[in-house]
Parts: C-alpha cells; sequence; structure tokens
C-alpha cells in the first residue's frame, strides 16, 4: 500500500475498506492506479492516461 500522504476523508476509512486510497492526494490516487493498470494490461495492449475528474469526491461508480 502507497504511503500515507493526508488524512482520509471519511472517518470510516479505517473501518469500511470502500476508500482504500483516502490517505493519498487525488493526483497521487491516479498515479498510483495508473501504474497498477499498465502492470496488469500494458504488455497486452496500448494504453490511454486515465482522465480525472475535476470533482472526484462524493462520487461512487456503480459498475
Amino acid at each position: 500500500m502507497p504511503q500515507a500522504t493526508q488524512l482520509p476523508r471519511c472517518p470510516l476509512f479505517h473501518k469500511c475498506g470502500g476508500c482504500q486510497l483516502q490517505n493519498m492526494t487525488y493526483e497521487e490516487q491516479l498515479r498510483y492506479k495508473q501504474g497498477k493498470i499498465n502492470a496488469l494490461l500494458g504488455r497486452f495492449c496500448r494504453l490511454q492516461p486515465i482522465i480525472g475528474m475535476e470533482h472526484p469526491y462524493h462520487y461512487r461508480n456503480k459498475v
């Protein structure tokens, strides 16, 4: 797990597990996720960079 660089915004961060990256800034989260995707899929295809959101909090993807 990456190093903590900020306090999590959610008081249930340590109990819930739904927002495991909240201890990182949003920019660090994007770099971390891009690195994971590159490591997992980069050898199979060319990947586009992750596009961040203007307001990343209070949003949940329900895929």
